[in-house]
């Protein structure tokens, strides 16, 4: 098993530590492709490990370049574009290079998945939801069985978002989805349209990789987080969007 997931840090990267650290430990073979700034890079573990997303030396390239341009402008007795630097990122369109670089990464990733032929790639995150259905059409090509666990839906009421046709597009193309509740799959076929039948309800895993002592009481969890006894304390795990 393969599992896709270039965020490197956060909820989906905790997530996917504690799924592929579960699944070795049931027997499978397991590898996490992810960036280096790997966050659980530090934690023993049972699966391998593929550090695919790396610094952008493409991005630094291009900031380089357009301040190179910006210097060149104001020291000369008028801009070197008609607009000023506001040209000049016209020229060096960083979305051009963003575009490149996550091509790029795609190929190394196609290369690395031909070499060692998972039976399943398991997409835990999407870089890029416009231009990550490329990628995924890519791999279906190759023959490749890709699950999809959908962390976020998109609320009903969000048909003119933008992301709205490039996600369908990208459910409609994985051989399998993965959502946490039985309303997170009604809410899912009433805004999308996929076949049901390939839409899997797997209730939210355990965050016990962060409990290191189980037995540490309230009182003394408040003390060492430096919170004021006494007071009631409201835990949100996630975030607002």
């Amino acid at each position: 098993i393969a599992i896709y997931d270039p965020s490197g840090h956060g909820g989906v990267c905790h997530y996917t530590y504690q799924l592929a650290q579960n699944l070795a430990f049931m027997g499978s073979d397991v590898t996490v492709v992810t960036t280096e700034n790997y966050e659980l890079k530090h934690l023993q573990r049972n699966f391998n490990v593929v550090f695919l997303f790396k610094k952008s030396w493409i991005k630094r390239l291009a900031l380089s370049l357009i301040g190179l341009v910006r210097w060149q402008g104001s020291n000369d007795s008028g801009p070197v574009f008609e607009n000023g630097a506001q040209s000049s990122e016209k020229v060096f369109d960083l979305a051009l290079f963003k575009n490149l670089r996550l091509r790029i990464t795609w190929v190394k990733a196609a290369l690395l998945f031909l070499w060692k032929r998972p039976h399943l790639i398991h997409f835990q995150w999407l870089v890029d939801r416009d231009q990550e259905y490329f990628f995924i059409n890519l791999l279906k090509l190759l023959r490749f069985k890709i699950v999809y666990t959908v962390h976020d839906l998109l609320p009903p009421e969000s048909d003119a978002y933008p992301g709205h046709d490039a996600l369908e597009r990208i459910y409609r193309k994985v051989d399998a989805l993965i959502v946490h509740a039985e309303n997170n799959k009604k809410e899912f076929v009433s805004t999308f349209e996929v076949n049901p039948e390939k839409i899997y309800v797997i209730p939210h895993g355990s965050n016990d990789l962060f409990y290191t002592d189980k037995r540490m009481s309230k009182e003394v969890a408040k003390e060492q987080l430096g919170l004021f006894r006494g007071k009631k304390v409201i835990l949100f795990f996630g975030l607002i969007k």
